[in-house]
């Protein structure tokens, strides 16, 4: 559901994507991803670090040492070098996402 400046936002998202040669079913489902993602982010800031969240953190680490790592391991690659929390990496997800769904931005 768009909020009251919803509208106003999918059409300027279709104006920035309008170079892409994605189709406008594309380009309304990346749309609806962003909204998505971004609303994961707020609710995770707005949650400020729950003892959830924390436990949550160190679970990947207690599997590990366990033996039991998970089944689906997707082929290594190194992890992007980060500073910060996962709010500093925001921008890096959204273009990473809109590159998967979209394909690369067009060359100019």
């Amino acid at each position: 559901m768009l909020g009251p400046s919803g509208l106003t936002v999918l059409e300027h998202v279709l104006d920035v994507l309008a170079p892409h040669p994605a189709d406008i079913v594309a380009k309304l489902e990346a749309f609806a991803r962003l909204n998505a993602i971004t609303a994961v982010f707020v609710q995770n800031e707005l949650a400020g670090g729950s003892a959830a969240q924390r436990r949550n953190a160190r679970l990947p680490a207690a599997r590990r040492d366990l033996g039991r790592a998970p089944a689906a391991r997707p082929a290594a690659r190194p992890a992007p070098a980060t500073t910060g929390g996962p709010e500093d990496r925001y921008a890096d997800i959204l273009t990473r996402v809109l590159t998967a769904l979209l394909g690369p931005p067009p060359r100019t």
